[in-house]
């Protein structure tokens, strides 16, 4: 454990666990939990001070940011002395769909899925750029070649062959290629420092500044496990899915959380013109 890592707030340590957080993956979270919902815009002074309580420094900041605006993730400004960072088009066209899951009550009722089919034989580099394109959007992999995913979409590219339609009863092979050991023990550690987090707020009130970094932390765990898998109806995973139940600790944070976050973000950051509600 580093000497950053000893000296965070006890609250942060539990929401954080044995994460290791990549600090442009955070300020991605951040726009979309507390910026977006905000005129989309924050200056760097700011984002330091709600990302301080996190245990990241000025110079990993400064990195970070430097890193989303050349791949193209924000856009960066100057008002006066301090920058000011919005997301880009690029930025704000990823963070529609994933917000829409994040903040969500369920997983997809309607099964619209589309079945996509490769030529067969199609030479490797290129059959990788698609893996990489269909990976990016939330498609599964069922072999070589061969995708499913949520929703009546456009194919990455015109060499692609889709169906769609509703499906049959998922097979056993099926459920275990959505939902492998690794994301599954994921998300059960996920719920359990989640449980933990919530025994520690029925006695402590954690306000401004703490609240929104705790908020954050939650966004961003539940993110890193949910976005991991498309968005499909709980039948097409493992009967022992905790999904679902994390999903529950998840919005109960987010709600506890924000009754503090939300008055000390809009000091900070601007009013809400556009709250992020979770859907009923």
């Amino acid at each position: 454990m580093s000497a950053k890592e000893a000296s965070l707030h006890p609250l942060v340590a539990c929401a954080r666990g044995a994460e290791t957080l990549r600090v442009w993956s955070v300020i991605v979270t951040i726009f979309g939990d507390a910026v977006a919902p905000r005129g989309g815009e924050i200056s760097g002074p700011a984002l330091a001070e709600l990302t301080a309580p996190l245990g990241i420094g000025g110079g990993a900041l400064r990195v970070a940011l430097h890193r989303l605006v050349r791949d193209g993730w924000l856009e960066r400004r100057r008002e006066g002395r301090p920058s000011r960072y919005a997301l880009s088009a690029r930025g704000l066209a990823e963070f529609a769909p994933a917000a829409a899951r994040i903040y969500a009550a369920g997983p997809a009722g309607e099964e619209n899925l589309t079945l996509w089919l490769a030529e067969p034989g199609l030479a490797a580099p290129r059959r990788a750029e698609l893996e990489r394109e269909m990976a990016g959007r939330g498609a599964v992999a069922l072999g070589p070649g061969l995708w499913l995913e949520q929703g009546a979409n456009e194919a990455v590219s015109a060499e692609l062959f889709g169906f769609h339609g509703a499906a049959g009863t998922p097979p056993g092979w099926l459920r275990a290629r959505l939902a492998p050991e690794e994301l599954i023990a994921a998300y059960r550690a996920l719920g359990d420092d989640l449980e933990a987090l919530g025994r520690r707020l029925e006695r402590a009130r954690p306000e401004g500044a703490l609240a929104a970094a705790l908020r954050v932390l939650v966004v961003h765990r539940w993110r890193r496990c949910l976005l991991r898998h498309p968005d499909l109806p709980v039948r097409f995973f493992p009967e022992d899915w905790p999904g679902e139940a994390v999903r529950a600790q998840f919005r109960a944070l987010h709600r506890r959380l924000s009754v503090a976050a939300d008055p000390w973000l809009d000091a900070l950051i601007g009013p809400a013109l556009q709250p992020l509600r979770l859907s009923k």
